[in-house]
C-alpha cells in the first residue's frame, strides 16, 4: 500500500487546477507550421487561450494570407508591464498591402494587445472582417485599406457586418486607415449591420 503526504497531495491538487491545460502558446514568427500564430490558433480548442512567448515582444509576422478564427478563443499578445498603451512591446500582424489580415466568422472571439498594419481588401474589412461577436482591447490598426474592385467600399481597418455580428474596441487607436471606392466610407470603422461600440 502505498501512501501520499498532505503536502504532496496537495502540491498535485494545486498543479492540476493551476496549469493553463487549454493555453497555447506562439514560440515564433512564422506564418505557418508548428508554433506559429496560425498553428496555434487551429491547434486550440474552442473556448481556448492563445498566449505569445515574452521573448516575441516587439516583434513581427508577416502573413502570407489571412487569419480565420472559427471558434470560441481569445488571443492575448504581449505588453508591457508599465504602459499598455505602448504598441511597440506588441506584436504586429503585417499583410505588407497584399490581403486581409483576420476574419472572424460567428463566434465569440477576444483579441488584446496586437497591432494590425499595410491589411488589404478590395470590399470590406482591410485588416479584420468581424461577423462574430468580437472584444478588442489596446490593439492598433495602422495604414490598412480598401480599394474597392466594384462600386462600393467600407471599413478600411475593420468591418463589421452579419445580424448577429458584434464589435466592441476598447483602448484601440486607428492611424492612416482609408478607403477608396465610388460609394466609400468608414475610413477606420464601418458597421453596415450588427452592433458596433467603441469605448476609451
Amino acid at each position: 500500500m502505498q501512501y501520499f503526504s498532505k503536502s504532496s497531495v496537495f502540491t498535485f491538487l494545486l498543479f492540476c487546477f493551476t496549469s493553463p491545460v487549454w493555453a497555447f502558446q506562439v514560440t515564433n514568427t512564422n506564418d505557418s507550421g508548428p508554433g506559429s500564430l496560425r498553428e496555434e490558433i487551429s491547434a486550440a480548442p474552442s473556448g481556448g487561450t492563445v498566449t505569445f512567448l515574452p521573448s516575441l515582444a516587439g516583434q513581427t509576422i508577416q502573413l502570407q494570407s489571412p487569419l480565420v478564427i472559427s471558434k470560441n478563443l481569445t488571443v492575448v499578445g504581449p505588453s508591457s508591464a508599465t504602459d499598455p498603451w505602448d504598441a511597440s512591446q506588441r506584436v504586429t500582424l503585417l499583410g505588407s498591402g497584399s490581403h486581409r489580415l483576420l476574419e472572424i466568422t460567428g463566434y465569440f472571439v477576444e483579441i488584446s494587445h496586437l497591432n494590425f498594419t499595410q491589411g488589404f481588401h478590395d470590399d470590406r474589412g482591410g485588416a479584420l472582417f468581424n461577423q462574430g461577436n468580437t472584444q478588442l482591447s489596446y490593439c492598433d490598426f495602422t495604414e490598412n485599406r480598401i480599394i474597392a474592385a466594384g462600386q462600393y467600399g467600407h471599413g478600411g481597418a475593420i468591418c463589421n457586418q452579419g445580424s448577429a455580428a458584434r464589435l466592441d474596441a476598447s483602448f484601440c487607436r486607428f492611424q492612416d486607415n482609408y478607403v477608396a471606392a465610388n460609394q466609400a466610407y468608414g475610413g477606420a470603422i464601418a458597421a453596415p449591420s450588427g452592433t458596433l461600440n467603441v469605448f476609451e
